[in-house]
């Protein structure tokens, strides 16, 4: 699923992981609006609110410890992405609490990650919402909170649409196959990013 919202004010997308949802409708992904490109480059930078803490002061081991498994995991779903640079030249995702503010100087937007259950629709698990104001990403519930569907929704941040592979093709951005960040899904990412042509991938 994925809604597009354009009014006078901003430039609005939606991006979805669904768990149930089948869909064979391919998005077009040759061009990425300018409001959100993020240039590969440079850092990354996402500052984690306090939302997607919730309920780990009421987790059975430590509230330390569940916010930093938490952390962990979209980490991971970040570096699945990544990690297909070679470490040269590897782009680098830094992560922040909502406390710390990111270099003033950067070029790409701070993306904000949080949980909230009512943002994303009822189909959905997580959703990528981006204006040139606030771009976030929103986990529907905090089970949620897991390597792929961050893998699926950080897809959408580097320009990748849902369902845009052929039906039965292994994807992180399909519904149906969506199980890690593909080869295919690097290419298909790296050529809508012209910078990642000259930039070394991992042998």
């Amino acid at each position: 699923m994925r809604v597009l919202f354009i009014s006078i004010a901003a430039f609005v997308i939606f991006g979805c992981a669904g768990s149930n949802t089948s869909s064979s409708t391919k998005t077009n992904t040759k061009t990425i609006h300018p409001e959100l490109y993020y240039d590969l480059r440079q850092p990354f930078y996402l500052v984690v609110d306090e939302s997607f803490y919730v309920g780990c002061d009421q987790a059975l081991a430590n509230e330390t410890a569940c916010r930093a498994l938490r952390l962990q995991h979209i980490k991971e779903g970040v570096n699945q992405w990544l990690d297909y640079f070679d470490d040269s030249n590897r782009p680098q995702g830094v992560f922040f609490p909502s406390t710390e503010n990111p270099p003033a100087n950067r070029v790409n937007k701070t993306i904000h990650v949080g949980m909230q259950s009512i943002i994303c629709g009822k189909a959905a698990l997580a959703c990528w919402f981006a204006n040139k104001e606030a771009p976030k990403i929103v986990f529907a519930a905090r089970r949620w909170i897991i390597p792929r569907i961050m893998a699926h929704e950080f897809g959408h941040v580097l320009g990748r649409g849902d369902n845009d592979v052929a039906n039965g093709v292994s994807s992180i951005m399909s519904y149906n196959t969506q199980k890690k960040v593909e080869p295919l899904d690097f290419e298909m990412m790296c050529n809508m990013h012209p910078e990642c042509k000259t930039m070394k991938r991992k042998k």
